[in-house]
């Protein structure tokens, strides 16, 4: 949960649409920190250098088999993700629900797996967090976008 304690200006303020306009606010502040999670998430996917062990891919997307060989390094554990296909970082998505929830994640198949460690196949992945250190890193930045999106709503109105 984001926390956002803002300074109103009551004077200012008709408090017949004060409800309407914070959940205004908050709908807007939740777009832009929404935007801000996946912008940082895919910002630690990208992150190099990968510390994991290296090997080589001979297979592409879709398992084609590749012309030339080439060494990937995995993430190591704790570390966010590889990218080997691009499709996780692409997944990456939010969606404000209401005035009291906006949801953040990815939808690829594997996101679980590796955010939270498990079991993929025959082999058992420690984790690999990309979900929850963004919104530990954006914590200060989405509580202003919440902040600044309550006040500007009811200031305009």
């Amino acid at each position: 949960m984001i926390l956002a304690i803002p300074n109103f200006d009551i004077k200012n303020i008709n408090i017949n649409n004060l409800d309407k306009l914070t959940n205004k606010g908050v709908r807007k502040g939740f777009y832009f920190a929404g935007k801000s999670l996946v912008r940082e998430s895919v910002k630690l996917i990208n992150k190099k250098p990968k510390s994991g062990r290296t090997y080589i891919v001979n297979q592409g997307i879709g398992g084609k088999i590749l012309k030339n060989k080439r060494f990937h390094v995995a993430s190591a554990p704790g570390e966010a993700p590889a990218v080997i296909t691009g499709k996780l970082r692409k997944s990456i998505t939010f969606m404000v629900e209401n005035h009291n929830m906006l949801r953040f994640g990815a939808t690829a198949e594997y996101a679980g797996v590796l955010e939270k460690g498990g079991i993929a196949g025959k082999y058992r992945i420690k984790p690999r967090p990309f979900l929850m250190p963004s919104i530990f890193n954006e914590n200060k930045n989405n509580t202003l976008y919440l902040r600044n999106n309550i006040l500007k709503s009811i200031k305009t109105h």
